[in-house]
Protein backbone atom coordinates (compact mmCIF):
# COMPACT_ATOMS: atom_id res chain seq x y z
CA UNK A 1 0.00 0.00 0.00
CA UNK A 2 2.86 2.42 0.63
CA UNK A 3 4.59 1.76 -2.69
CA UNK A 4 4.76 4.63 -5.19
CA UNK A 5 3.51 3.72 -8.65
CA UNK A 6 3.99 6.45 -11.30
CA UNK A 7 0.75 7.33 -13.04
CA UNK A 8 2.24 6.49 -16.42
CA UNK A 9 2.67 2.89 -15.23
CA UNK A 10 -0.89 2.85 -13.89
CA UNK A 11 -2.06 4.07 -17.29
CA UNK A 12 -0.17 1.29 -19.03
CA UNK A 13 -1.89 -1.23 -16.76
CA UNK A 14 -5.29 -0.01 -17.94
CA UNK A 15 -4.17 -0.05 -21.58
CA UNK A 16 -3.11 -3.68 -21.21
CA UNK A 17 -6.38 -4.55 -19.45
CA UNK A 18 -8.30 -2.85 -22.25
CA UNK A 19 -6.48 -4.88 -24.89
CA UNK A 20 -7.47 -8.09 -23.14
CA UNK A 21 -11.09 -6.95 -23.02
CA UNK A 22 -11.06 -6.16 -26.75
CA UNK A 23 -9.78 -9.65 -27.52
CA UNK A 24 -12.96 -11.10 -26.01
CA UNK A 25 -15.42 -8.71 -27.67
CA UNK A 26 -16.68 -8.04 -31.20
CA UNK A 27 -14.57 -4.90 -31.54
CA UNK A 28 -12.41 -3.99 -34.50
CA UNK A 29 -9.34 -1.98 -33.61
CA UNK A 30 -7.80 0.11 -36.39
CA UNK A 31 -4.31 1.22 -35.31
CA UNK A 32 -4.23 4.19 -37.66
CA UNK A 33 -4.58 7.91 -37.08
CA UNK A 34 -7.92 9.43 -38.00
CA UNK A 35 -7.26 12.28 -40.43
CA UNK A 36 -10.75 13.59 -41.16
CA UNK A 37 -14.34 13.45 -39.91
CA UNK A 38 -17.15 14.91 -42.01
CA UNK A 39 -20.92 14.72 -42.22
CA UNK A 40 -22.54 12.16 -44.49
CA UNK A 41 -26.04 11.11 -45.43
CA UNK A 42 -25.97 8.31 -42.86
CA UNK A 43 -24.34 10.34 -40.14
CA UNK A 44 -20.57 10.76 -40.28
CA UNK A 45 -17.69 9.68 -42.51
CA UNK A 46 -14.46 8.78 -40.69
CA UNK A 47 -11.23 8.64 -42.68
CA UNK A 48 -8.05 7.04 -41.33
CA UNK A 49 -4.58 6.74 -42.83
CA UNK A 50 -4.47 3.98 -45.46
CA UNK A 51 -8.01 2.77 -44.68
CA UNK A 52 -11.29 2.90 -46.56
CA UNK A 53 -13.62 5.62 -45.23
CA UNK A 54 -16.02 4.31 -42.62
CA UNK A 55 -19.57 5.61 -42.31
CA UNK A 56 -21.08 5.59 -38.84
CA UNK A 57 -24.03 6.97 -36.94
CA UNK A 58 -22.26 7.66 -33.65
CA UNK A 59 -18.79 8.83 -32.68
CA UNK A 60 -17.29 8.90 -29.19
CA UNK A 61 -14.15 11.03 -28.93
CA UNK A 62 -12.02 9.71 -26.08
CA UNK A 63 -8.64 10.96 -27.26
CA UNK A 64 -7.44 12.62 -24.08
CA UNK A 65 -5.14 15.63 -24.27
CA UNK A 66 -2.43 15.24 -26.90
CA UNK A 67 1.05 14.52 -25.63
CA UNK A 68 3.39 17.47 -25.55
CA UNK A 69 5.46 17.83 -28.70
CA UNK A 70 8.72 16.04 -28.01
CA UNK A 71 9.87 17.14 -24.58
CA UNK A 72 8.25 20.58 -24.79
CA UNK A 73 5.63 21.56 -22.25
CA UNK A 74 2.20 22.83 -23.22
CA UNK A 75 1.63 25.84 -20.97
CA UNK A 76 5.17 27.20 -21.21
CA UNK A 77 5.77 25.93 -24.74
CA UNK A 78 6.79 29.41 -25.86
CA UNK A 79 9.75 29.29 -23.46
CA UNK A 80 12.40 27.32 -25.30
CA UNK A 81 13.77 24.37 -23.33
CA UNK A 82 11.00 23.95 -20.76
CA UNK A 83 10.31 20.24 -20.27
CA UNK A 84 6.98 18.50 -19.82
CA UNK A 85 6.53 16.23 -16.79
CA UNK A 86 7.13 13.04 -18.77
CA UNK A 87 10.56 14.35 -19.80
CA UNK A 88 11.86 14.94 -16.26
CA UNK A 89 14.33 12.08 -16.76
CA UNK A 90 16.28 14.43 -19.07
CA UNK A 91 17.36 16.49 -16.05
CA UNK A 92 20.92 15.59 -14.93
CA UNK A 93 21.03 14.33 -11.34
CA UNK A 94 23.31 17.13 -10.14
CA UNK A 95 21.57 19.99 -11.98
CA UNK A 96 19.32 22.62 -10.41
CA UNK A 97 15.71 22.18 -11.46
CA UNK A 98 12.52 24.19 -11.13
CA UNK A 99 9.23 22.31 -10.89
CA UNK A 100 6.32 24.47 -11.99
CA UNK A 101 3.25 23.52 -9.99
CA UNK A 102 2.57 22.03 -6.56
CA UNK A 103 -0.23 19.65 -7.52
CA UNK A 104 -0.29 15.89 -8.05
CA UNK A 105 1.84 15.87 -11.20
CA UNK A 106 4.43 18.11 -9.57
CA UNK A 107 4.60 15.87 -6.49
CA UNK A 108 4.87 12.77 -8.71
CA UNK A 109 7.74 14.44 -10.58
CA UNK A 110 9.51 15.25 -7.30
CA UNK A 111 9.15 11.62 -6.20
CA UNK A 112 10.62 10.38 -9.49
CA UNK A 113 13.57 12.78 -9.24
CA UNK A 114 14.32 11.59 -5.70
CA UNK A 115 13.94 7.94 -6.68
CA UNK A 116 16.56 8.52 -9.36
CA UNK A 117 18.91 9.97 -6.75
CA UNK A 118 18.70 13.63 -7.75
CA UNK A 119 21.21 15.70 -5.76
CA UNK A 120 20.89 19.14 -7.36
CA UNK A 121 18.89 22.05 -5.90
CA UNK A 122 15.11 21.91 -6.43
CA UNK A 123 12.63 24.78 -6.52
CA UNK A 124 8.87 24.12 -6.59
CA UNK A 125 6.69 27.12 -7.49
CA UNK A 126 3.01 27.69 -8.18
CA UNK A 127 0.42 30.45 -7.98
CA UNK A 128 -0.85 29.53 -4.52
CA UNK A 129 2.02 27.46 -3.10
CA UNK A 130 -0.33 24.83 -1.71
CA UNK A 131 0.06 21.07 -1.95
CA UNK A 132 -2.81 18.60 -2.41
CA UNK A 133 -4.49 17.46 0.80
CA UNK A 134 -3.80 14.01 2.21
CA UNK A 135 -6.31 11.21 1.72
CA UNK A 136 -6.67 7.86 3.37
CA UNK A 137 -6.55 4.67 1.25
CA UNK A 138 -9.98 3.30 0.40
CA UNK A 139 -9.14 0.05 2.21
CA UNK A 140 -8.38 1.91 5.46
CA UNK A 141 -10.74 0.73 8.27
CA UNK A 142 -11.68 4.34 9.07
CA UNK A 143 -12.77 4.82 5.47
CA UNK A 144 -14.75 1.60 5.33
CA UNK A 145 -16.54 2.49 8.56
CA UNK A 146 -17.44 6.02 7.48
CA UNK A 147 -20.81 6.68 5.84
CA UNK A 148 -20.57 8.78 2.66
CA UNK A 149 -21.01 12.45 3.50
CA UNK A 150 -24.32 13.90 2.32
CA UNK A 151 -24.72 17.60 1.56
CA UNK A 152 -28.14 18.77 2.72
CA UNK A 153 -28.07 22.49 1.96
CA UNK A 154 -25.55 22.72 -0.86
CA UNK A 155 -27.16 20.32 -3.33
CA UNK A 156 -27.42 20.11 -7.10
CA UNK A 157 -31.00 21.42 -6.86
CA UNK A 158 -29.89 24.38 -4.73
CA UNK A 159 -27.13 25.23 -7.20
CA UNK A 160 -29.54 24.91 -10.13
CA UNK A 161 -31.79 27.53 -8.52
CA UNK A 162 -28.98 30.12 -8.47
CA UNK A 163 -28.74 32.81 -11.18
CA UNK A 164 -26.68 32.01 -14.26
CA UNK A 165 -23.61 33.92 -15.36
CA UNK A 166 -22.07 34.66 -11.96
CA UNK A 167 -18.52 35.79 -11.34
CA UNK A 168 -16.28 33.63 -9.14
CA UNK A 169 -16.42 35.68 -5.94
CA UNK A 170 -20.18 36.15 -6.15
CA UNK A 171 -20.82 32.45 -6.73
CA UNK A 172 -18.43 31.06 -4.13
CA UNK A 173 -18.58 33.62 -1.35
CA UNK A 174 -22.09 35.07 -1.66
CA UNK A 175 -24.13 32.04 -2.72
CA UNK A 176 -22.18 28.87 -1.90
CA UNK A 177 -20.29 29.78 1.28
CA UNK A 178 -23.41 29.96 3.55
CA UNK A 179 -24.70 26.64 2.18
CA UNK A 180 -21.37 24.83 2.44
CA UNK A 181 -20.64 26.12 5.93
CA UNK A 182 -24.07 25.00 7.11
CA UNK A 183 -23.42 21.50 5.77
CA UNK A 184 -19.84 21.30 7.03
CA UNK A 185 -20.33 22.98 10.41
CA UNK A 186 -19.20 19.78 12.15
CA UNK A 187 -15.78 20.14 10.55
CA UNK A 188 -15.20 23.40 12.35
CA UNK A 189 -15.62 27.10 11.55
CA UNK A 190 -13.99 28.70 8.54
CA UNK A 191 -13.90 25.57 6.41
CA UNK A 192 -14.82 27.43 3.21
CA UNK A 193 -12.19 30.07 3.92
CA UNK A 194 -9.56 27.34 4.22
CA UNK A 195 -10.19 26.14 0.66
CA UNK A 196 -10.69 29.56 -0.89
CA UNK A 197 -8.51 31.38 -3.41
CA UNK A 198 -5.94 32.77 -1.03
CA UNK A 199 -2.32 31.82 -1.46
CA UNK A 200 -0.32 30.63 1.52
CA UNK A 201 3.03 31.97 2.65
CA UNK A 202 4.24 28.55 3.78
CA UNK A 203 2.75 25.57 1.94
CA UNK A 204 5.25 23.25 3.60
CA UNK A 205 4.07 24.23 7.10
CA UNK A 206 0.47 23.63 6.03
CA UNK A 207 1.45 20.20 4.69
CA UNK A 208 3.36 19.35 7.88
CA UNK A 209 0.22 19.88 9.92
CA UNK A 210 -1.85 17.78 7.50
CA UNK A 211 0.64 14.89 7.67
CA UNK A 212 0.84 15.17 11.48
CA UNK A 213 -2.97 14.97 11.68
CA UNK A 214 -3.07 11.91 9.43
CA UNK A 215 -3.44 9.44 12.28
CA UNK A 216 -6.42 11.31 13.73
CA UNK A 217 -9.95 10.96 12.43
CA UNK A 218 -9.98 14.57 11.23
CA UNK A 219 -8.17 13.88 7.98
CA UNK A 220 -10.75 11.47 6.67
CA UNK A 221 -13.73 13.44 7.93
CA UNK A 222 -12.45 16.28 5.74
CA UNK A 223 -11.78 13.88 2.86
CA UNK A 224 -15.22 12.33 3.15
CA UNK A 225 -16.92 15.73 3.02
CA UNK A 226 -15.00 16.82 -0.06
CA UNK A 227 -15.00 13.59 -2.04
CA UNK A 228 -18.51 12.39 -1.28
CA UNK A 229 -20.17 15.73 -0.63
CA UNK A 230 -18.57 18.34 -2.84
CA UNK A 231 -17.00 16.52 -5.79
CA UNK A 232 -20.34 15.54 -7.40
CA UNK A 233 -21.31 19.24 -7.46
CA UNK A 234 -18.30 20.50 -9.44
CA UNK A 235 -20.01 20.39 -12.86
CA UNK A 236 -23.09 22.17 -11.49
CA UNK A 237 -20.97 24.90 -9.90
CA UNK A 238 -18.82 25.33 -13.02
CA UNK A 239 -21.93 25.72 -15.17
CA UNK A 240 -23.18 28.67 -13.08
CA UNK A 241 -20.11 30.78 -13.82
CA UNK A 242 -20.14 33.34 -16.61
CA UNK A 243 -17.50 33.01 -19.29
CA UNK A 244 -15.59 35.78 -17.52
CA UNK A 245 -16.09 33.93 -14.22
CA UNK A 246 -14.74 30.70 -15.68
CA UNK A 247 -11.71 32.53 -17.03
CA UNK A 248 -11.24 34.11 -13.62
CA UNK A 249 -11.20 30.66 -11.99
CA UNK A 250 -8.79 29.27 -14.58
CA UNK A 251 -6.33 32.11 -14.06
CA UNK A 252 -6.46 32.39 -10.29
CA UNK A 253 -5.98 30.30 -7.13
CA UNK A 254 -9.76 29.73 -7.12
CA UNK A 255 -8.86 26.72 -9.26
CA UNK A 256 -7.65 25.07 -6.05
CA UNK A 257 -11.27 24.74 -4.91
CA UNK A 258 -11.75 22.42 -7.88
CA UNK A 259 -8.35 20.82 -8.32
CA UNK A 260 -6.37 20.37 -5.14
CA UNK A 261 -9.39 19.71 -2.94
CA UNK A 262 -10.81 17.12 -5.33
CA UNK A 263 -7.45 15.47 -6.09
CA UNK A 264 -5.80 14.52 -2.78
CA UNK A 265 -2.54 12.58 -2.48
CA UNK A 266 -1.43 9.65 -0.30
CA UNK A 267 0.41 10.44 2.90
CA UNK A 268 3.61 8.88 1.49
CA UNK A 269 3.73 11.63 -1.15
CA UNK A 270 3.33 14.27 1.53
CA UNK A 271 6.23 12.81 3.46
CA UNK A 272 8.44 12.90 0.35
CA UNK A 273 7.71 16.61 -0.06
CA UNK A 274 8.60 17.25 3.59
CA UNK A 275 11.81 15.20 3.31
CA UNK A 276 12.82 17.19 0.22
CA UNK A 277 12.07 20.45 2.03
CA UNK A 278 14.25 19.44 4.98
CA UNK A 279 17.01 18.55 2.48
CA UNK A 280 16.94 22.11 1.11
CA UNK A 281 14.15 22.25 -1.50
CA UNK A 282 12.61 25.72 -1.92
CA UNK A 283 8.83 26.14 -2.27
CA UNK A 284 7.42 29.40 -3.63
CA UNK A 285 3.92 30.83 -4.00
CA UNK A 286 2.87 33.71 -6.27
CA UNK A 287 4.53 32.33 -9.42
CA UNK A 288 4.22 34.87 -12.22
CA UNK A 289 6.52 33.75 -15.04
CA UNK A 290 9.23 31.44 -16.27
CA UNK A 291 12.02 33.41 -17.94
CA UNK A 292 14.77 32.10 -20.19
CA UNK A 293 18.30 33.26 -19.28
CA UNK A 294 21.77 32.62 -20.79
CA UNK A 295 22.50 30.07 -18.05
CA UNK A 296 19.05 28.46 -17.88
CA UNK A 297 15.87 29.94 -16.43
CA UNK A 298 14.44 31.94 -13.56
CA UNK A 299 11.19 31.18 -11.76
CA UNK A 300 9.77 34.63 -11.09
CA UNK A 301 7.39 34.84 -8.14
CA UNK A 302 6.32 37.61 -5.79
CA UNK A 303 9.47 39.03 -4.26
CA UNK A 304 11.74 36.24 -5.58
CA UNK A 305 13.55 35.21 -8.73
CA UNK A 306 15.06 31.73 -8.44
CA UNK A 307 17.70 30.73 -11.02
CA UNK A 308 17.68 27.10 -12.20
CA UNK A 309 19.31 25.17 -15.04
CA UNK A 310 16.19 23.18 -16.01
CA UNK A 311 12.44 23.67 -15.70
CA UNK A 312 9.79 20.92 -15.66
CA UNK A 313 6.24 22.17 -16.33
CA UNK A 314 3.81 20.12 -14.23
CA UNK A 315 0.78 22.37 -14.60
CA UNK A 316 -0.93 20.24 -17.25
CA UNK A 317 -2.22 21.03 -20.71
CA UNK A 318 -5.32 23.08 -21.38
CA UNK A 319 -6.11 21.34 -24.65
CA UNK A 320 -7.15 23.63 -27.51
CA UNK A 321 -8.94 21.89 -30.37
CA UNK A 322 -7.59 24.48 -32.79
CA UNK A 323 -4.08 23.32 -31.91
CA UNK A 324 -4.94 19.65 -32.47
CA UNK A 325 -4.17 17.50 -35.48
CA UNK A 326 -6.00 17.09 -38.81
CA UNK A 327 -8.94 15.21 -37.25
CA UNK A 328 -9.78 18.04 -34.88
CA UNK A 329 -9.26 20.61 -37.62
CA UNK A 330 -11.81 18.78 -39.80
CA UNK A 331 -14.30 18.55 -36.92
CA UNK A 332 -14.06 22.30 -36.35
CA UNK A 333 -14.28 23.17 -40.03
CA UNK A 334 -17.38 20.98 -40.47
CA UNK A 335 -19.05 22.64 -37.48
CA UNK A 336 -19.30 19.29 -35.70
CA UNK A 337 -17.28 20.55 -32.72
CA UNK A 338 -17.06 24.02 -31.21
CA UNK A 339 -14.01 24.99 -29.18
CA UNK A 340 -14.61 26.12 -25.60
CA UNK A 341 -12.58 28.95 -24.07
CA UNK A 342 -11.52 26.71 -21.15
CA UNK A 343 -10.28 23.96 -23.45
CA UNK A 344 -11.95 20.94 -25.02
CA UNK A 345 -15.27 21.05 -26.84
CA UNK A 346 -18.60 22.68 -26.04
CA UNK A 347 -20.96 19.87 -25.03
CA UNK A 348 -24.20 19.20 -23.18
CA UNK A 349 -23.31 18.68 -19.50
CA UNK A 350 -25.85 15.89 -19.02
CA UNK A 351 -25.31 13.84 -22.18
CA UNK A 352 -21.82 14.95 -23.36
CA UNK A 353 -23.20 15.37 -26.89
CA UNK A 354 -20.97 17.85 -28.72
CA UNK A 355 -22.54 18.03 -32.19
CA UNK A 356 -25.41 20.42 -31.61
CA UNK A 357 -26.83 19.84 -35.09
CA UNK A 358 -26.51 16.09 -35.63
CA UNK A 359 -26.30 14.96 -32.00
CA UNK A 360 -24.25 11.90 -32.86
CA UNK A 361 -20.82 12.95 -31.56
CA UNK A 362 -19.94 12.53 -27.88
CA UNK A 363 -16.85 13.66 -26.01
CA UNK A 364 -15.34 12.41 -22.77
CA UNK A 365 -12.24 12.74 -20.63
CA UNK A 366 -10.16 15.87 -21.16
CA UNK A 367 -12.44 17.06 -23.97
CA UNK A 368 -15.27 17.57 -21.43
CA UNK A 369 -13.39 20.32 -19.60
CA UNK A 370 -15.86 22.86 -21.02
CA UNK A 371 -18.90 21.43 -19.21
CA UNK A 372 -17.47 19.50 -16.25
CA UNK A 373 -14.14 21.25 -15.61
CA UNK A 374 -12.84 18.29 -13.59
CA UNK A 375 -11.78 15.80 -16.23
CA UNK A 376 -8.56 14.15 -15.12
CA UNK A 377 -8.43 10.83 -13.36
CA UNK A 378 -9.88 7.40 -13.91
CA UNK A 379 -12.98 8.10 -11.83
CA UNK A 380 -14.07 11.03 -13.96
CA UNK A 381 -13.43 9.12 -17.19
CA UNK A 382 -15.59 6.26 -15.91
CA UNK A 383 -18.35 8.74 -15.07
CA UNK A 384 -18.15 10.21 -18.57
CA UNK A 385 -18.22 6.74 -20.14
CA UNK A 386 -21.31 5.79 -18.14
CA UNK A 387 -23.07 9.00 -19.22
CA UNK A 388 -22.34 8.34 -22.89
CA UNK A 389 -23.33 4.66 -22.70
CA UNK A 390 -26.61 5.60 -20.98
CA UNK A 391 -27.55 7.85 -23.91
CA UNK A 392 -26.48 5.31 -26.52
CA UNK A 393 -28.44 2.51 -24.86
CA UNK A 394 -31.58 4.57 -25.39
CA UNK A 395 -30.75 5.52 -28.96
CA UNK A 396 -29.20 2.33 -30.31
CA UNK A 397 -31.88 -0.36 -30.11
CA UNK A 398 -31.29 -3.91 -31.23
CA UNK A 399 -33.50 -4.89 -34.21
Amino acid sequence: PGDFVPRRRVGQFFVDAGKKAVDHAAIKVVPKAVTKVSRSQGGYLVEAEGEEPCECSWIVLATGAPAASGSRAARFGDVEGVLCADASNEVPRDASVGIVGTGLTAVDTLRLLRLRGHTGPIVMASRNGRFPPIHRPHFDPSVLAEAPFQMKQCTAAAIASLPDGLDANELFMTHLKPLVEADLAELGPGFMDSIGPQAVTDGVAELEKTVADYDTGETFRWQSAVVFGMAPLVAHVWGKLSEAGQKEVLGSPWARVFHNCMNPMPVESGKVVLEASRAGMTVRSGLKAVTRTPSGFTLDSEGNSDPVQHVVDCTGAEFRLSQGGPMFQSLLEAGILTEHHAGGAVCHPGTLQADQAGGGVFVMGHLVRSAHYMTSGLTYCLIHASMVSAVLREKVKAP
